[in-house]
């Protein structure tokens, strides 16, 4: 897929201007002078009748520094049955997310004040975290009777263009295992916010690398950095910017 996709320059748009869609939380980039907290969703909200079993959780994240050549992360997940919230089935992303500390409300009528200095800063990384090839090595087990048995992950590719119609997208089972571009995406914050992923205190900018079919089960990822993005972490504006690895449900939509 091309980073470059219609869905990475919309999150990009919605970046300048100081508007993003919420959901549990919100996912600007400008943040707010006071942050608004949201309701903390029960575990039956979220899950209903099922429950992630002991050591595979989901939403389930860790740390994973997409700058530094060599960074590895192992991490254990589930892929539960469709989930209350869910408008449809749909597979489970594997995600880089950036963050960083929320700042106050963004003045348009002064652009070199401290706020509008690390939006700038914020876009600067998203616009490389949008246009350069960052190789990640991923491979993927299913747990079965003890054993693991190696999956095939999917990928979304781009759809010849016909005059009048708009970017189409398809869902092909990927070449793998070493992934470089990565689309803009929103992941479904409700149930992160649930089980302590989301942070309403931090902006989050989040793009997939693959995706895990719809099989229920426990699984194991793993995952390598195969080169370095220098210069991610230069800028004293983003100083608090941290990565992590991140296995969710998409934001759910009616289309």
């Amino acid at each position: 897929m091309t980073s470059t996709s219609f869905k990475s320059h919309l999150l990009v748009t919605l970046l300048v201007v100081g508007v993003a869609a919420c959901s549990a939380v919100d996912h600007s980039a400008h943040g707010s002078a006071t942050p608004v907290t949201p309701r903390k969703p029960s575990l039956d909200e979220v899950y209903g009748d099922w429950r992630p079993p002991p050591g595979f959780p989901y939403p389930a994240a860790t740390p994973f520094d997409i700058t530094r050549k060599g960074t590895k992360a192992t991490l254990a997940f589930s892929v539960p049955p469709m989930l209350p919230g869910e408008i449809r089935p749909s597979r489970v992303q594997i995600v880089f997310r950036a963050s960083s500390v929320r700042g106050p409300m963004l003045d348009l009528s002064q652009p070199d004040s401290p706020a509008m200095k690390r939006s700038r800063a914020r876009m600067k990384v998203q616009d490389r975290l949008d246009r350069e090839p960052i190789p990640i090595r991923l491979q993927v087990w299913r747990l079965v009777n003890g054993e693991r048995v190696p999956i095939v992950l999917d990928e979304e590719v781009r759809l010849p263009e016909k005059p009048g119609e708009f970017t189409r997208w398809e869902w092909v089972p990927s070449a793998g295992p070493v992934y470089e571009v990565h689309d803009g995406t929103t992941t479904f914050a409700w149930q992160q916010h649930a089980v302590g992923l989301e942070d309403p205190t931090r902006n989050y900018i989040e793009h997939m690398i693959a995706a895990v079919p719809r099989v229920p089960g426990e699984y194991l990822l793993e995952a390598e950095v195969l080169d370095e993005l220098p210069g991610i972490r230069d800028n004293p504006e983003i100083d608090t910017l941290t990565f992590d690895l991140l296995v969710a449900t998409p934001q759910p939509t009616a289309f």
